[in-house]
């Protein structure tokens, strides 16, 4: 649950600022690990995220020092102290209920497992089947870092299997990153990727950094399907380069 929701849930008359303050931090550290947080951090949240007026944010630290509820977190921020933790959780875990995931049963998932067959490379079949399994089951942030996975792995196997090992590496022998490989593919005369690819590319490093990196970025069926049949063709359109020898 975001806090807009939240707070529309907990909200009426008898809220007073505070006690909406305390809940923002009961949330974050519930539902996203966040362990405290600053004054201007909740009027922030407050504000642009459930949309209430302008908070002064002196006035809340102020009050939140004076709350015998929290605690020293940081050098200026708060947190909800042991106590007051277990009876906000009284309270508000109800709200918490976890929507039901959307899977999608029945489907043969993101890419077929077919087109890596032919290939005789196990470990490309694996990546595959998780990435459909993910899908299938409503795994969607594991569809975005999987698939984002997948096409690192074809772009690298691309220049290995040519023989090109070393134009993808650094002096340490580390491999480039991912937005590097994708750069360096999507310039490469010898290879010729189609637009179509190197679009998607970037698309599932857009989507795959969200969903590895930014703990308020929940994927969603509906961006998994709009990059569907971009991956499904980037991975295949990748596959034929690799040149394998069956």
């Amino acid at each position: 649950m975001n806090y807009k929701d939240f707070d529309a849930a907990i909200s009426d008359s008898k809220v007073q600022s505070i006690d909406r303050a305390l809940a923002i931090l009961w949330l974050g550290k519930v539902a996203q690990g966040v362990e405290g947080m600053t004054a201007k951090e909740i009027a922030r949240i407050m504000e642009q995220d459930c949309g209430h007026p302008a908070q002064n944010a002196s006035r809340l630290f102020e009050r939140l020092r004076a709350d015998r509820r929290t605690a020293k977190h940081g050098a200026d921020g708060f947190r909800l102290r042991p106590d007051a933790l277990k009876v906000l959780s009284a309270k508000y875990e109800g709200l918490l209920a976890l929507p039901s995931v959307p899977k999608v049963s029945g489907s043969a998932g993101m890419i077929p497992c077919e087109l890596f067959l032919p290939a005789k490379r196990s470990y490309l079949v694996r990546l595959v089947d998780q990435v459909n399994g993910c899908y299938q089951n409503g795994y969607f942030d594991g569809v975005m870092v999987l698939g984002r996975k997948l096409l690192e792995t074809l772009v690298i196997e691309v220049y290995v299997q040519d023989g090109r090992a070393a134009e993808i590496k650094r002096t340490d022998g580390a491999f480039l990153t991912f937005e590097e490989l994708s750069g360096k593919i999507a310039a490469d005369s010898k290879v010729h990727v189609t637009r179509e690819t190197k679009k998607t590319l970037a698309s599932m490093k857009k989507f795959g950094d969200q969903s590895a990196h930014n703990q308020r970025f929940t994927a969603q069926l509906s961006d998994v399907d709009e990059l569907k049949q971009g991956l499904r063709i980037a991975a295949e359109e990748l596959l034929h380069h690799c040149n394998y020898q069956s």
